[in-house]
């Protein structure tokens, strides 16, 4: 049989995408956040 060749993967690809994953989630996170700071804020000073 024969051997297939090793593909070649850059090593800072595994870090890099999990770094990309985290901030993604941070910022989603933070945008909820300030969201719903805000649709509370609404919620306080029109509804009361």
């Amino acid at each position: 049989m024969q051997e297939e060749p090793q593909k070649k993967t850059c090593p800072a690809r595994k870090w890099t995408k999990r770094v990309g994953l985290v901030a993604s989630l941070f910022f989603l996170a933070k945008g909820l956040l300030w969201l719903g700071i805000a649709a509370a804020g609404a919620y306080y000073t029109l509804g009361n």
